[in-house]
């Protein structure tokens, strides 16, 4: 397939009734031996609209953006894919923006793929609808499974990149699921997207600096590799940690680690305890460590840095622990800079 001369393929719905509800971006499949070009593929979800009628103002969301998959021998492709929801209408700060788009490439000779995920930057507003752990729910690109076989049915999927960029953002919505990425250079992203689970997610393999967010929900799991570093990029846990994680660094003023109680390591007592055997350096990041949800732990949490804690250049840590519950932090050192704190229950110590 060649795009030669800027062309462009799109995909995509703009409703023009009274505030309407945006359109999504349909699809588009490739399977070629040759893939060229300079042209944009596109697939956006419709913006929402508004109207007045006497004096009532009608507001509509954004429609989702819709899937693009190249399969090809040889690529010298140097266009663009455009895979973004649609916007929101803002004007009482609520409304939900169109869901993201997904974009896969694959290299059918040398088995190589990548799933990206772009929105162009735009995010939802305060007010959008969430669940109960803070999820945009109409936000995320879904790993969507195969309607013949259903959810309940264990998928594995392994991708050598995924890339995050924009806000973009990827859910891997059931438990069931297995998500690996083999390459070291297999996470890319400019730090303003997340990858969500709420199955099991491998980047064991990949560079130990993040370039994307985590968010692990209770029936989830991500396994790092020894060492990981969320740089400007926040890291929750509901779930569970796997791999041989030991050393933790937070960096950057956007970046944030978060334990709840809800979640765990593997090789530790259960749920509501995490056992890092490794430091924790925390560099202008912060740290969160809350009991939430403790009911089968009775015995509180327990949070393990068998290597020490060391906190600076403003570098904040936060313990709470709820009434019923208490919250235990152990490490065989912790070191304190001028400008770091911490913080016990809401007690600041610095």
């Amino acid at each position: 397939m060649n795009g030669v001369g800027g062309g462009s393929v799109s995909v995509g719905c703009a409703s023009s009734y009274i505030a309407p509800g945006g359109g999504s971006g349909g699809s588009i499949w490739i399977d070629a031996g040759s893939f060229s070009g300079t042209g944009t593929l596109s697939v956006l979800g419709g913006d929402g609209g508004r109207a007045y009628q006497r004096t009532n103002m009608y507001l509509a969301g954004g429609g989702s953006a819709g899937r693009v998959a190249v399969y090809y021998n040889t690529s010298t492709f140097s266009g663009a894919f455009r895979a973004s929801g649609g916007m929101q209408v803002v004007d009482d700060g609520f409304g939900e923006g169109g869901g993201h788009g997904t974009v896969y490439l694959h290299n059918k000779q040398s088995g190589w793929n990548q799933l990206l995920v772009d929105n162009a930057g735009i995010r939802n507003v305060s007010g959008a609808r969430v669940d109960t752990v803070g999820l945009q729910l109409s936000r995320p690109a879904w790993l969507l499974y195969d309607p013949v076989n259903g959810a309940s049915t264990a998928v594995s999927l392994v991708v050598s990149s995924v890339k995050l960029l924009g806000a973009g953002s990827l859910l891997v919505p059931y438990a069931l699921w297995d998500v690996r990425v083999t390459n070291a250079a297999g996470l890319e992203g400019d730090r303003s997207g997340t990858l969500y689970t709420m199955g099991s997610v491998d980047v064991s393999a990949c560079d130990p600096v993040l370039p994307i967010g985590f968010y692990v929900y209770p029936s989830g799991s991500v396994v790092f590799g020894p060492s990981i570093e969320a740089r400007g990029v926040a890291v929750t846990v509901h779930g569970r940690v796997s791999g041989t994680v030991q050393n933790i660094t937070v960096s950057r003023t956007d970046g944030s680690l978060s334990l709840y109680g809800d979640g765990q390591t593997d090789g530790s007592l259960g749920v509501s305890n995490f056992d890092f055997a490794g430091s924790l350096l925390v560099d202008q990041g912060s740290v969160l460590i809350e009991p939430r949800n403790l009911a089968s732990a009775p015995r509180g949490m327990y949070v393990t840095f068998g290597g020490g804690v060391t906190l600076r250049t403003s570098g904040s840590m936060s313990v709470y622990a709820s009434q019923a519950n208490g919250t235990y932090v152990q490490s065989a050192q912790l070191s304190l800079s001028s400008s770091a704190s911490m913080a016990i229950g809401g007690h600041t110590v610095s």
